[in-house]
């Protein structure tokens, strides 16, 4: 995905989400003078962060994302993250981009150190662990995940993001 052309002069980017994450992510973006035209959640609709108004994708009717860059500023495992992505489109957004990609508009975002938000990290750096890891897992489908959420978080690539399994093994019932 090429960079994010000029954050500062283009339109403004909507966020989506404001959990815990997406509050991180709209203050890193404020804090390196990026502008917010509106922030999309929808358990959160019709309030307001940092003055941005906060409204649900169904209420954010009138073509008003269309052709807007849109920054998933969410990491939850109960969302489908292909699903939003289409829905976003669906909505007329031109561009979706995930909390990879904060760097691209804001180089001093806070991230935790040695978190896989962290721009530092260096996945070249850690192949052989990356390997060792895989080869500890016991079937397939295991390591058919592990290879996607390793692409994912290197690209940013949403096509490349895992669906969610909340049905099987990897969210049993019990758990």
């Amino acid at each position: 995905m090429p960079p994010f052309d000029s954050p500062r002069d283009a339109d403004r980017l909507i966020v989506y989400g404001l959990g815990t994450v997406g509050q991180a992510i709209v203050d890193d973006l404020l804090a390196e003078g990026i502008n917010i035209e509106l922030i999309l959640d929808r358990g959160k609709g019709g309030e307001s962060y940092r003055n941005i108004p906060v409204l649900a994708i169904e209420d954010a009717g009138d073509n008003r994302l269309t052709g807007k860059t849109i920054l998933i500023g969410l990491h939850n495992h109960y969302v489908d993250i292909n699903l939003l992505h289409a829905s976003l489109l669906a909505a007329g957004a031109a561009r979706i981009l995930s909390p990879i990609n904060l760097p691209e508009l804001a180089p001093q975002a806070r991230t935790r150190p040695g978190y896989w938000l962290d721009p530092g990290f260096s996945y070249a750096a850690h192949q052989c662990e990356f390997a060792r890891i895989r080869n500890l897992l016991a079937d397939e489908i295991s390591r058919s995940l592990f290879d996607a959420i390793l692409a994912y978080r290197q690209s940013g690539n949403i096509a490349e993001c895992p669906v969610p399994s909340l049905e099987d093994e990897y969210t049993p019932i019990g758990l």
